[in-house]
C-alpha cells in the first residue's frame, strides 16, 4: 500500500491507496483538489472523502478500465476508508451532532452522505442501529408519537432543517406531497384562505419566499404542513435506516397521535410497502387540510380589543387565540373558572377543557374573548401573599396560562359543523381498521383500535382532531423502552409530555426531530436513533435506587444508596432538641448500629457542646462519626458552631457530617461549609419546594458531595412547615433524581413496618397516579423514639404520648386549629409552627397564640392587663412556668412589687432549686440567686459575710442562707420589694448567655419571651415542674408517627431493629429485591461513592463482590486513631499507574520506564487481617528504594468504615523512614525523649564538588566562591538531626519549610573551598498553633571557633498534635536588644525595686536617668517560663556598662512581668525606620523554577519525598511535588544581590524570607523587591515573590544590606544661609530637640536665641543687662575670658572686655548679618549639621562603618555628632568661643569690619597649565606686592584651595588670576610685573571697605571676615587651647573604636589610626609635646593600653 494524500488547506486526510490504484489515485486527487473552492478546503475529513468519493464515481466513466484497472478496487477501498477511519464505526450523525447545533455545516454533512450512499455507482449501504437491531429481537419496545397544533410556531424551521439534512432521502415524498397540497390549494371551495398557495418545494428552495409566520400558522396550511413534517421525519427515519414500510410492525410496538397527530399515526401504521406509504401520506394530507379549511369556515371569531392584547402581551401569556393552555392547576377548580365565564355566554360561544395532558395540565378552547375573560378570573384568583404558612389542602394554586399558536378552537363543540362539511369533501378517503397494522390508540378514550374491522376510520379522525377531547393523561405506553416523537416541536413538542409522565419508568423519549443532543434536556435526539453500539436506556427509578437485599459479613442489609453512603442500615434517628441531645440515647442507638444525630440545638456554648462530644466519643463504636444537627434559623448558635466544628474536625474528631435544619443557607454559605469543615457529606432539611430548589442548587454546585436531603413535610414532630408530604416530593422528584450526590431520605409519620416499605421501594407514587415508583433512600425517625428507654423523656412525659391516639397522614392538618389526635400546633419562640401533644399546658400556649401573641406589640399590653388574673391563674393551674409572684401567707397569686426581700429569696428556691443531691437546676440559677441575695444584703446592711462564703452557702444549702440573712437583717422579712431593686431582679432575670427562668415574673411587654422562651426540656425533668405534672409541659411529637406508640420504654435496639428487621422480610417475601436463596454476597457494604480518580487501577480491583482490595482502594475514609482520614489510595494514584497481583494477597501500582521495567510505587499486602501498605521513594542519601510501611488492619464487619490504621508505632515507622533518606541509617535512638536543647554538631569540609552541584542545581552565577546558600548544605545534616528527635513528636510526612534566615555574624561573611566548618544545631522552640507543631532550629557555622554564619529554620508540622505533646513544647528566644527610657526619677525608683532585677550599683543615682539598654533570654519549658539576661546604660563613645541583670522565673499561665514591662516601655535599640515611601526595586527577572527537584535534593541533603515523589506529595495532599522553599530561596537571592546589592553578595547581612505558598516545578516566579526601611544603616529590602500566571504570593521576606562605603562631611563656616535647616527643624523631632536645646543654652546663659538669629539674620541684636535676669547674664558676659601669654606669664583677657559691672546692654552688630558674624555663625553651623546628622541616625540611615570628616569647623560638629564625645552645652560653649576668639584675633573699624577675607581658588580655571605649584607662586608673590595672603586649605588637588588674607591682596589675586586665565604665562618675571602693576591700585585704599567679587578662578567666602587656618592667627592658638583644656575633660569620654579606620582629620587627610607610624606623622606636623611624651614611652605605658584598645575593636567587629 501506497499513501496517497488528498491536501486540502492544512489538514490533509492520508488515504491507504492500493499499488495497482496508485497512479489513478493519485491523478484523481490532484484533479479533486482543483475543483473545490478554496473555502470547502476546510470542511472536515467526512465530507472531504464522501465529495471525493462522487468525484471519482462521475470520473470513472470517462477512464478506460484498461488504462488504470484498480479504479474499482480503489472506489472499494475508499468506502471501507470512508467507514472504518472516517466514521471509525459511527454513524454519520455522530459526527454530524458533533459541529454546531443544527449547523448548516451538519445539515451538509448528512445530505451528502445520503447523497453518496443513494448512488447506485458507489458500494456502500445503510446499516442497521443498535436500537433497531434490539426492537427487532424484541430486546425493545418502540412506541412513536405524533404531535399536534400549538406547542410550536416554528415548525416550517423544522421542515427546512428535516428537509436540508434529509433531502436525497425525503424529496420523492416532498415533491408528491407538494403537487397534492399545490392542487388543494386551488380547490374552489378554499381558494380565499391560500392566499400564498402551498407551494412547499419553492419556499423550501428559496427561503426568502417563505410566507409570514401568521400566513403559516393559520389551520388551513399549519395542518397540512404539521402532516407533511411528520410523514417527512418518519419517512427519513426507515429511509435512513433502509427498512421498509412493511417492517414498521417489527419496528414500532404502538403508534399514538396527539391531536391532529392521530392522523398520520393512523396511515403510518397502515403503510404495508413504500407505495402504500405515499399514497396513505397523500390520504393524511388530504384529511389534514380539508379539516383546516371546513373548521376556518366553520368558526367566527370576534377579535379582542388593542386593551386586552395589550394586557394578556404583560402577563406573558402571549397572543390571545382560541385555545388556553393552563397549567399547574386542579380540574375541578378550573372547571369551576369556567363556569363562571359560560354563565355570561350563550351556548354556542361556550368554552370547554379540550385537552387534557396531565393530572394538572389543561388546554381550553373557545373564542378568544372568552377565553379572554377566563385568563381574568384565574388571574384575579391567583393568590397574592405567601401561602408557605397556609396548609396545603387549603392553598390555592399559581396556575401557569399560554395562548396557544393556532387559529382554531379544535377539540370543541364550536367545530362541530365543520365535521359534516369535511367528512363529504373526505368521501372518497378511506383508512380501515383492518389496515391498521399496529395498534393505534385513540386520543378520546385512550383505548387502541386493534379490532381489526372494515370500519372506516376517517370519520373518527375527522371527529378526534376537530370536536373530541383529548385525554392524553390515559394514553398508555405499557411495556415500552423507547417512545420517538416525530413532531412537531422539537423538544418542546408531544415528546417532552410523553417524557414527563413516563419520566421514572425506564422508558426513554427520542425527539426524531432534534438533530443534536442538548446537554440540558431529558430527551434524546436523532443520534440516538442512528448509533451503532448503543442502545440508550431511560432511567427506572426503582431498579436505579430502589433498596436491594444484600449478604455481607455482618449478616443481612438492606442496601440503597443511604446505606452505602453511612455503612449502615437505611434508617436513622433523626437531630432533636432535647431528646437527641442525651448522650446514653446517642450512644446506644450507634451501638445497636444505627446512624443518629447529636441534637446541637441544645447545647448553647462551646464548651458544653465540646463537653458532650467528649462525653460521647468513648462510648461510640470504633470507626464510627458523630452527625451533628445544627439549627440554621439560629444565627448566635450558628456564629460558634460552625467555627468549632471545623477547629475539631481539624483536630481530628471524628464529625463526618452536619445537618443543617430550620432553613437552607444559601449557596455561599454551603460551599463554605462543604470545602472547609472537611465532612464526608452534609443533610438539609428542607421545608418547601422552594427550599428543595436551594439544596438541588447547592448539590449541582458541588457534584462529587454527598448532600443529604431530609424531607419530612408538615406533618413532622416538633417545628414543622405547612407542607403535604407527598406533593413536594412528587414535583421534584425528577431533579432531585438528576442530582447523583443527592440521598434522599423520608421523615416523620413513619413507626410501623407497613409504614416504612411504600417509601423504601417508592410504591407509595404509584398509588398516588404517578406511572413510576419513587424509592426513597432511606427512612428518617424521630418522634418514634422519644419514649424508647434511653431517651431522657421523663416517664410522665412519655406516658403523655403513649395516650395519644394519632392522626392518618390526611387528617394531620387539623392539629393546626386545635387539639387533634392527641397533638395540637403551637407558634414556637421562634415564630415557627411546632408539633406538641396536646397537653393542658401546649393547649394554653396555643390560646395565648391565637389571643394575645397574634396582636401587635402596642396591642398586647392592654389585653395582658385586662385578663391579669385569669392568665395568672392559668399559668399557675396548666403551664410549666408558674406566676412568680406569691403570698406565702394566703398562698396565693400576688405580684412581685407586694413581696418582701425574703419572699422573693423563698420563691426563687422553690422554683429554681430542687432538693439534695440536685440543687441548683441549673448553674446560671444559683448566679441569678446569689446576685439578688447579694443585692438583698446591701439593700438593709453592709455586707459581714464574705462574697466567696455566701456563695458557697447559697450553692449548697440556700435556705440556710436566708436564716443566716434574716438573723442579722430580719427587716428582709418586712420590706416589700423597692421598684429599684424590682427592676434589678427582672433584668438580672433576663440577662443574655444564661438559661432563661422558669417562671413567668410580670406581664409586659417582654410577655411572649417570659412564657416562650426555653420550654423543651421540662418534659424531661418533671422534678423541676409544679406538681411534677407533664400536663403542664410541651413534648414534642408527631401527629402521624405519635399512631405507632403504644408502649413506652423500649430499648433503643429493639425499636429500631424490628423495623429494620421487619422490612427485611418484606423485602424479601416479595422476591423482587434479593431472593432468599441467592442473596448477592459483598464482604461489606461497597460504599455510596469512589473518590479515587486513578480508574485505569481501580477498573482492575473493582469487583462484584467487594473483598479486602476494593475495600482498600475505594472506601472513601480509613479509620485512624480516632477519627478519619481520607483514603489514601485515592490520593496517592493517578490513572497513569499500572497494577501488577501478586495472588489474593498483594498487589503492587507503579509505572513502566522506557526499557519496560516497572517501578513500584505503592504495595499493598494483606497477612490475615492485617494490611500493609509501603510507600516507595527513589531520591535518598543512598540513592536506593527506601520504603514507608503504614499498617492497617481489615474489618469488613464495619462497612461503615472497613479499613483502621494501626497508630501505635506509626510515627516511629516515619522517624525511621526520615532516618534512612536523610541520614543513611536508622539512629536507633532510645524510644523515650532525650535532651532535646542539647545542641547537634556535624563537621563537613566544604567541597568543590559538591559546591558545584549545588551551583547548578541553583543557577548560581555569582562571584563569590560559595554562595551563601550553600550554608544550609553545611547545615542540614546538623537541622536533620535535630528535626529527628523523638520529643519533636509528629508526623513528619507533613513536615513543611515555613522560613529560613541566614544572618552573616563576622564581616568574612563567606566560605571558601577547603574550609573546614561545624555546624552545631538546637532546637529553639516547639510549640502548638492552628495549623500543626511549630520548630524552630538555629544552626551556627563555624570556622575555626568563629561563627560565620547562623541559620534558623522554622518548620511545621501540619495537623492536630496529641494532648501528650505539651511536656514537650518548649520556647528559647533572645529578644533584640531593647531600649527603655525614663520620663522621671519615680519611674526608675519603681523599677529599681522589681524583685526580678539584681542591680549592681546600690543606688538609683548611680543610673544618673540613663536610658538602659536590656539583652534578655526567654525559655519556656514544661509549663514553666524563665527570663534572663543584662541590663546596660550606654556612656560617651556608645560603650555599653553592664549596671544589673534579669533573672525571672515562673508559670507559663502567669504573665511574663519582665516581657510585659518591655512590650510596655520598650523600643528596639536599633528599631526599624520604615521609609515614607517604599522605593521599588529594578528587578528585571522572572524566575522559572526546573522541571525537577531531584537534582537539588541530592545537591542539599533534603531527600524528604514530598520534593521528588508524586506519591509522597499525594499522599500528604500537596497540589504536587513541590520545590524545595531553599532551592527558590536561593534562586531569589540570587535576584536580590544583583539588583538591590549591585552583585554584590558579600554586602547582604541578613537574608530572611517565609515560605507562604507552594512552589511547583516549571512555575514561573516575579519577584519584586522594594526598599522600605533602615535599620542600623543598613538598607532593609522586602521581598515579595509571585506565580506570574495567578499572581498567588509563594514568598516573602526581608533582607538587610550594608550600604556602599559610606562618607559624612561637615562643612566649615562659609557655608551658613539663612533659614538653614529650619525646613527640617520642622518636620524631625530629632532636629526640633537639638535646635530647643540649643536654643534653651544660649538663652539661659546669653539672652538671646540662636535660632532666631538663623532665621532673621539681624545686623545687630541688643542683650539687655537690667533686672535680676539681666544682671546674671552681664555677670557671665564678664565671666568670658581667655588665657594669653605674655612677658613670660599668663595674663587673663575678657572676651566681652567692654562689659562692665555698670554696663547696662550689649550691643552685637555685623554690617552682613549676625549669621555671618564668627561668634553665630560657628555655633548656628555646628547646631545644623549634628541636626542633620542626628535625623539621619534616627532614620538609622546612617551605617555603623561609616567614614566622617569635618572640614575646618566642621570637626567639631562631626566629633560630636558621631562620637558624642562632649556634651551638647558644652560643645556650642566652646565654639561660641571660638567664634569669639576669632572674632577678637583682628582688628576692626568702628562699623565692626575687620581688613581680613578668605576666598576659594580653582587653578584649573586659569588654565590647564596652572597647577598648585603655580598657584602657590602667585600667592607668594601678591602677598610680596600687595599684603598679606597664605594658601590654608588644600582642599582638591589641582582644583580647590582656599586662601585667607588681607581683602586688598585677595582682591588683587582675583585680578591676578582673571588675567592670567585671558593671557596665562608661566613665566616668573612677566607674572611679578603684573602683579606689580594690579598692586599698585590698593596703596591709597582702607582694607575693612573693600566688598570682594567673584572671579574667574576665585569665590569669596560670604561671612568669613577672619583668616582662618592663616599664621596671623598663630597667637590666639594658645589661649583657645587653654580654653578648650579648661572646658573640656576628655578622660574616658573618647572611644577609639568610634575614630579608628573611620575618622579623616583635617591634619592628615588620612583614616585615624592608633599605630605609631600615624602618630609619628601628625607629630611632625604640629611638635606636639603630648604626642612626643607618648611615643617616648610607647613601649613602657602605650603599646598596652593600644593593644586592649585593638582587641575591643576586634571584638566589635565581630
Amino acid at each position: 500500500m501506497n499513501p496517497s494524500t488528498i491536501r486540502l488547506g492544512s489538514n490533509p486526510v492520508v488515504i491507504p491507496v492500493p499499488s495497482e490504484s496508485y497512479n489513478i489515485a493519485e491523478e484523481l486527487s490532484h484533479g479533486f483538489d482543483k475543483s473545490l473552492e478554496s473555502h470547502e478546503k476546510e470542511r472536515s475529513p467526512a465530507e472531504l472523502v464522501l465529495r471525493f468519493i462522487t468525484y471519482l464515481s462521475r470520473q470513472k466513466a470517462t477512464i478506460a478500465a484498461s488504462s488504470y484497472p484498480g479504479t474499482d478496487q480503489f472506489l472499494q477501498e475508499l468506502c471501507n476508508f470512508y467507514e472504518r477511519s472516517v466514521l471509525e464505526e459511527f454513524d454519520i450523525h455522530t459526527h454530524a451532532g458533533n459541529v454546531t447545533d443544527a449547523s448548516q455545516f451538519g445539515l451538509e454533512l448528512l445530505r451528502l452522505h445520503y447523497t453518496t450512499y443513494l448512488n447506485p455507482q458507489i458500494p456502500l449501504k445503510l446499516k442497521m442501529t443498535s436500537l433497531f437491531r434490539a426492537a427487532s429481537t424484541e430486546n425493545a419496545n418502540i412506541y412513536a408519537i405524533f404531535g399536534g397544533q400549538g406547542n410550536t410556531r416554528e415548525y416550517w424551521q423544522e421542515i427546512q432543517q428535516l428537509y436540508n439534512a434529509y433531502e436525497p432521502l425525503v424529496k420523492p415524498l416532498v415533491v408528491a406531497l407538494d403537487d397534492h397540497l399545490s392542487a388543494l390549494a386551488c380547490h374552489p371551495a378554499a381558494k380565499n384562505q391560500f392566499s400564498h398557495g402551498l407551494r412547499v418545494l419553492d419556499w423550501l428552495k428559496n427561503t426568502k419566499d417563505s410566507p409570514s409566520s401568521e400566513y403559516l400558522l393559520s389551520a388551513p396550511v399549519s395542518l397540512p404542513l404539521i402532516g407533511l413534517l411528520q410523514c417527512m421525519s418518519l419517512h427519513a427515519l426507515l429511509a435512513g435506516l433502509g427498512i421498509s414500510p412493511r417492517e414498521i410492525p417489527f419496528v414500532f410496538k404502538q403508534i399514538h397521535g396527539h391531536s391532529q397527530g392521530i392522523v398520520v399515526a393512523a396511515v403510518a401504521a397502515s403503510a404495508a410497502s413504500w407505495e402504500d406509504w405515499y399514497q396513505h401520506s397523500i390520504q393524511a394530507i388530504t384529511i389534514l387540510y380539508w379539516i383546516g379549511v371546513r373548521s376556518q369556515q366553520a368558526f367566527a371569531d370576534a377579535p379582542p380589543s388593542p386593551n386586552q392584547i395589550s394586557e394578556i402581551a404583560q402577563r406573558g401569556q402571549g397572543e390571545p387565540s382560541p385555545m388556553l393552555s393552563v397549567s399547574n392547576t386542579q380540574r375541578h377548580i378550573l372547571l369551576q373558572q369556567i363556569n363562571r365565564v359560560n354563565d355570561a355566554l350563550p351556548i354556542s360561544k361556550h368554552i370547554a377543557v379540550s385537552l387534557v395532558n396531565s393530572d394538572t395540565g389543561f388546554v381550553v378552547s373557545g373564542p378568544r374573548r372568552a377565553l379572554i375573560a377566563l385568563s381574568d378570573i384565574i388571574q384575579k384568583d391567583i393568590p397574592k401573599e405567601s401561602q408557605h404558612r397556609v396548609p396545603f389542602s387549603k392553598r390555592r394554586a399559581v396556575p401557569s396560562l399560554t395562548f396557544l399558536p393556532v387559529s382554531l378552537p379544535f377539540h370543541s363543540n364550536i367545530l362541530s359543523s365543520a365535521v359534516d362539511a369535511a367528512l363529504e369533501d373526505l368521501k372518497d378517503v378511506r383508512i380501515l381498521r383492518s389496515q391498521l397494522r399496529i395498534p393505534v390508540n385513540q386520543t378520546a378514550g385512550g383505548f387502541p383500535w386493534k379490532d381489526g374491522s372494515e370500519t372506516n376510520i376517517v370519520p373518527d379522525l375527522v371527529r378526534l382532531v376537530t370536536v373530541l377531547p383529548v385525554n392524553w393523561k390515559d394514553q398508555s405506553f405499557d411495556g415500552a423502552t423507547h417512545v420517538i416523537d416525530f413532531g412537531p416541536g422539537l423538544g418542546s413538542g408531544i415528546g417532552a409530555l410523553a417524557q414527563r409522565s413516563l419520566q421514572g419508568t425506564g422508558t426513554r423519549t427520542i425527539s426524531a426531530n432534534v438533530l443534536t443532543k442538548k446537554q440540558s434536556s431529558a430527551l434524546g435526539s436523532r443520534l440516538e436513533l442512528f448509533d451503532r453500539h448503543n442502545v440508550f436506556q431511560g432511567t427506572d427509578w426503582s431498579s436505579s435506587f430502589g433498596p436491594e437485599v444484600i449478604q455481607t459479613a455482618a449478616g443481612m442489609h438492606i442496601a440503597t444508596r443511604f446505606s452505602r453512603l453511612l455503612g449502615l442500615p437505611p434508617f436513622m434517628i433523626a437531630g432533636m432538641t432535647p431528646t437527641t441531645a442525651h448522650i446514653p440515647l446517642v450512644a446506644k442507638a450507634m451501638q445497636a448500629g444505627y446512624h443518629i444525630e447529636l441534637a446541637g440545638g441544645a447545647y448553647h456554648s462551646p464548651a458544653r457542646l465540646t463537653e458532650a462530644l467528649e462525653k460521647l466519643r468513648p462510648q461510640m463504636p470504633k470507626g464510627r462519626a458523630v452527625a451533628l444537627n445544627i439549627i440554621y434559623i439560629n444565627p448566635r448558635a450558628i456564629a460558634w458552631q460552625i467555627p468549632l466544628i471545623q477547629k475539631l474536625v481539624a483536630e481530628g474528631y471524628p464529625i463526618d457530617s452536619i445537618t443543617v435544619g430550620g432553613g437552607v443557607p444559601s449557596l455561599d454559605v454551603a460551599t463554605q461549609y462543604i470545602t472547609t469543615l472537611g465532612l464526608r457529606y452534609i443533610s438539609f432539611k428542607p421545608g418547601s419546594i422552594a427550599a428543595i430548589q436551594s439544596v438541588l442548587q447547592i448539590a449541582r454546585a458541588n457534584p462529587s458531595f454527598p448532600v443529604v436531603l431530609q424531607w419530612t413535610g408538615g406533618r413532622g414532630g416538633g417545628h414543622h412547615s405547612f407542607e403535604d408530604f407527598h406533593q413536594p416530593i412528587l414535583d421534584t422528584y425528577d431533579e432531585i433524581r438528576h442530582c447523583s450526590n443527592i440521598i434522599l431520605v423520608a421523615g416523620s409519620g413513619f413507626g410501623f413496618v407497613d409504614d416504612v416499605n411504600p417509601y423504601l421501594t417508592g410504591t407509595w407514587s404509584q398509588s398516588r397516579g404517578k406511572a413510576a415508583a419513587m424509592p426513597f433512600d432511606g427512612i428518617l425517625f424521630g418522634s418514634r423514639v422519644m419514649t424508647c428507654l434511653e431517651a431522657n423523656t421523663a416517664t410522665g412525659s412519655k406516658s403523655c404520648i403513649a395516650n395519644s391516639e394519632g392522626l392518618k397522614d390526611n387528617q394531620w392538618e387539623g392539629t393546626l386549629k386545635g387539639s387533634c389526635g392527641g397533638i395540637i400546633s403551637i407558634k414556637s419562640e421562634m415564630g415557627e409552627a411546632m408539633h406538641v401533644v396536646a397537653t393542658r399546658g401546649a393547649i394554653f400556649w396555643a390560646e395565648m397564640d391565637s389571643t394575645i401573641f397574634g396582636l401587635s406589640k402596642d396591642k398586647q399590653l392592654p389585653v395582658l392587663q385586662a385578663r391579669r388574673s385569669e392568665i395568672t391563674r392559668r399559668l399557675n393551674r396548666d403551664f410549666q412556668k408558674v406566676w412568680f409572684g406569691h403570698n406565702a401567707k394566703t398562698n396565693s397569686a400576688s405580684d412581685i412589687r407586694h413581696m418582701t426581700y425574703a419572699e422573693v429569696l423563698h420563691r426563687m428556691i422553690s422554683l429554681m432549686f430542687l432538693p439534695v443531691p440536685r440543687g441548683w437546676i441549673d448553674e446560671s440559677y444559683h448566679t441569678i440567686f446569689l446576685d439578688f441575695f447579694l443585692r438583698t444584703e446591701e439593700r438593709h446592711a453592709s455586707p459581714i459575710i464574705p462574697e466567696p462564703a455566701i456563695s458557697a452557702l447559697t450553692r449548697s444549702d440556700p435556705v440556710k442562707a436566708i436564716q443566716n440573712l434574716g438573723c442579722t437583717h430580719p427587716a428582709i422579712y418586712d420590706s416589700l420589694l423597692s421598684t429599684e431593686d424590682m427592676h434589678y431582679f427582672l433584668q438580672i432575670c433576663r440577662r443574655p448567655n444564661q438559661k432563661p427562668v422558669p417562671f413567668v415574673p410580670v406581664l409586659d411587654m417582654n410577655f411572649e419571651s417570659w412564657f416562650k422562651k426555653d420550654s423543651l426540656w421540662q418534659s424531661e425533668d418533671l422534678a423541676a415542674v409544679q406538681d411534677q405534672d407533664a400536663q403542664r409541659t410541651l413534648i414534642l411529637q408527631g401527629p402521624v408517627a405519635v399512631r405507632s406508640i403504644n408502649k413506652i420504654d423500649e430499648p433503643v435496639k429493639d425499636v429500631m431493629n424490628a423495623i429494620n428487621d421487619g422490612n427485611l422480610s418484606l423485602l424479601l417475601d416479595t422476591g423482587k429485591y434479593g431472593d432468599p436463596e441467592k442473596l448477592k454476597y459483598e464482604e461489606f457494604l461497597a460504599p455510596f461513592s469512589v473518590i479515587s480518580d486513578a480508574e485505569k487501577c481501580q477498573s482492575e480491583l473493582r469487583a462484584t463482590e467487594p473483598s479486602w482490595k476494593t475495600a482498600f482502594l475505594t472506601h472513601p475514609v480509613f479509620f485512624q486513631d480516632r477519627g478519619f482520614v481520607a483514603n489514601p489510595l485515592s490520593k496517592i494514584l493517578t490513572p497513569t499507574h499500572a497494577s501488577i497481583h501478586k495472588g489474593e494477597d498483594a498487589v503492587a501500582f507503579g509505572l513502566y520506564n522506557d526499557n519496560g521495567e516497572f517501578r513500584e510505587h505503592v504495595t499493598v499486602e494483606r497477612n490475615g487481617q492485617q494490611i500493609a501498605m509501603h510507600l516507595w521513594t527513589y531520591v535518598s542519601i543512598s540513592d536506593g528504594p527506601v520504603p514507608l510501611s503504614l499498617l492497617y488492619e481489615y474489618h469488613p464487619e464495619a462497612s461503615y468504615c472497613p479499613i483502621w490504621e494501626t497508630t501505635d508505632d506509626r510515627a516511629e515507622r516515619i522517624y525511621t523512614f526520615y532516618e534512612n533518606i536523610w541520614l543513611g541509617k536508622s539512629l536507633n535512638g532510645p524510644k523515650t525523649p532525650v535532651d532535646f536543647m542539647r545542641p547537634h554538631e556535624k563537621s563537613a569540609v566544604v567541597e568543590k564538588s559538591a559546591v558545584q552541584a549545588f551551583i547548578e542545581a541553583t543557577n548560581y552565577m555569582g562571584a563569590c566562591a560559595v554562595p551563601l546558600d550553600f550554608s544550609i548544605v553545611l547545615a542540614w545534616g546538623a537541622i536533620s538531626r535535630a528535626l529527628l528527635q523523638r520529643p519533636v513528636q509528629g508526623d513528619l510526612l507533613t513536615l513543611v519549610h515555613l522560613s529560613n534566615k541566614f544572618e552573616v555574624q563576622t564581616a568574612e561573611n563567606s566560605f571558601q573551598i577547603g574550609d573546614r566548618v561545624t555546624a552545631s544545631a538546637q532546637i529553639r522552640k516547639i510549640s502548638l498553633g492552628n495549623s500543626g507543631k511549630l520548630i524552630e532550629i538555629s544552626c551556627d557555622l563555624k570556622r575555626h571557633e568563629t561563627v560565620i554564619v547562623t541559620i534558623t529554620s522554622e518548620f511545621l508540622i501540619r495537623g492536630s498534635c496529641n494532648s501528650s505533646d505539651d511536656r514537650y513544647l518548649f520556647s528559647k528566644s533572645k529578644r533584640d536588644s531593647t531600649q527603655v527610657a525614663f520620663s522621671s526619677s519615680e519611674e526608675q525608683s519603681i523599677l529599681i525595686s522589681k524583685p526580678w532585677i539584681r542591680w549592681d550599683y546600690p543606688t538609683s543615682s548611680e543610673l544618673d536617668k540613663s536610658d538602659l539598654i536590656f539583652q534578655v533570654e526567654t525559655t519556656c519549658q514544661e509549663q514553666v517560663q524563665s527570663t534572663r539576661g543584662g541590663v546596660y546604660v550606654i556612656l560617651q563613645g556608645q560603650r555599653q556598662r553592664r549596671v544589673g541583670t534579669v533573672d525571672y522565673a515562673g508559670e507559663v499561665s502567669v504573665t511574663n512581668p519582665v516581657i510585659e514591662m518591655l512590650d510596655r516601655r520598650g523600643q528596639p535599640f536599633h528599631p526599624h525606620h520604615p521609609l515614607e515611601n517604599a522605593i521599588p526595586l529594578p528587578c528585571e527577572e522572572l524566575l522559572i523554577l526546573s522541571s525537577s527537584n531531584t537534582e537539588y535534593s541530592h545537591a542539599s541533603g533534603d531527600f524528604n519525598p514530598i520534593h521528588t515523589s508524586p506519591v509522597f506529595s499525594n499522599y500528604v495532599q500537596l497540589p504536587g511535588t513541590i520545590s524545595h522553599g531553599m532551592k527558590t530561596s536561593a534562586q531569589v537571592r540570587y535576584a536580590v544581590t544583583k539588583w538591590a546589592a549591585e552583585g554584590d553578595e558579600r554586602r547582604i547581612c541578613l537574608y530572611n524570607v517565609s515560605f507562604v505558598g507552594m512552589v511547583l516545578p516549571g512555575d514561573t516566579l516575579r519577584i519584586s523587591l522594594q526598599h522600605v526601611a533602615m535599620k542600623n544603616g543598613l538598607k532593609v529590602v522586602q521581598i515579595d515573590v509571585s506565580k506570574q500566571d495567578s499572581g498567588e504570593k509563594v514568598l516573602s521576606g526581608e533582607t538587610h544590606i550594608h550600604q556602599p562605603r559610606t562618607a559624612f562631611f561637615f562643612a566649615g563656616q562659609g557655608s551658613q544661609q539663612a533659614s538653614m535647616g529650619m525646613d527640617l527643624y520642622e518636620r524631625s523631632p530629632i532636629a526640633r530637640n537639638l535646635w530647643d536645646r540649643c536654643d534653651a543654652y544660649f538663652e539661659d546663659q546669653f539672652g538671646f536665641q540662636l535660632r532666631k538669629i538663623v532665621c532673621e539674620n539681624p545686623t545687630e541684636l541688643v542683650i539687655q543687662f537690667g533686672g535680676p535676669r539681666g544682671r546674671q547674664l552681664r555677670q557671665n558676659y564678664m565671666q568670658m575670658v581667655y588665657e594669653i601669654p605674655e612677658d613670660g606669664t599668663i595674663r587673663l583677657r575678657r572676651m566681652f572686655p567692654e562689659v562692665s559691672a555698670e554696663t547696662t546692654a550689649y550691643r552685637f552688630r555685623y554690617p552682613g548679618g549676625l549669621l555671618f558674624a564668627t561668634q553665630f555663625a560657628q555655633p548656628a553651623l555646628t547646631v545644623m549639621e549634628m541636626a542633620s546628622f542626628q535625623d539621619a541616625a534616627s532614620r538609622q540611615v546612617v551605617p555603623q562603618n561609616a567614614v566622617f570628616a569635618g572640614h575646618s569647623l566642621g570637626e567639631y560638629a562631626a566629633l560630636a555628632a558621631v562620637t558624642d564625645f562632649v556634651a551638647l552645652e558644652k560643645l556650642l560653649y566652646v565654639v561660641f568661643c571660638r567664634g569669639l576668639t576669632m572674632q577678637a584675633a583682628v582688628e576692626r573699624d568702628d562699623l565692626n569690619r575687620s581688613s581680613y577675607g578668605m576666598v576659594a581658588v580653582d587653578p584649573y580655571r586659569v588654565s590647564s597649565a596652572f597647577n598648585d605649584s603655580g598657584l602657590q607662586t602667585a600667592v607668594t608673590l601678591v602677598s610680596r606686592h600687595a599684603g598679606f595672603v597664605e594658601i590654608v586649605n588644600f582642599n582638591v588637588s589641582s582644583r580647590q584651595y582656599i586662601c585667607a588674607g588681607d581683602l586688598r591682596a585677595l582682591d588683587c589675586l582675583q585680578h591676578v588670576l582673571d588675567a592670567l586665565s585671558i593671557k596665562y604665562t608661566s613665566d616668573l618675571d612677566a607674572l611679578e610685573t603684573l602683579i606689580r602693576q594690579q598692586s599698585i591700585a590698593y596703596k591709597e585704599v582702607q582694607a575693612s571697605t573693600l566688598q570682594l567679587s567673584r572671579g574667574r578662578a576665585t569665590v569669596p567666602l560670604a561671612g568669613i571676615d577672619v583668616p582662618f587656618h592663616s599664621s596671623q592667627l598663630k597667637p590666639m592658638i594658645e589661649p583657645f587651647r587653654r580654653i578648650l583644656s579648661t572646658i573640656l575633660d576628655l578622660r574616658g569620654a573618647i572611644n577609639p573604636a568610634q575614630l579608628v579606620g573611620r575618622y579623616v582629620p583635617n591634619l592628615t587627610g588620612t583614616p585615624f589610626s592608633l599605630d605609631p607610624s600615624y602618630i609619628k606623622a601628625i607629630l611632625a606636623r604640629t611638635g606636639s609635646t603630648h604626642l612626643r611624651h607618648i611615643l617616648d614611652h610607647w613601649e613602657s605605658e602605650w603599646g598596652s593600653r593600644i593593644r586592649r584598645e585593638r582587641a575591643l575593636l576586634s571584638g566589635i567587629g565581630q
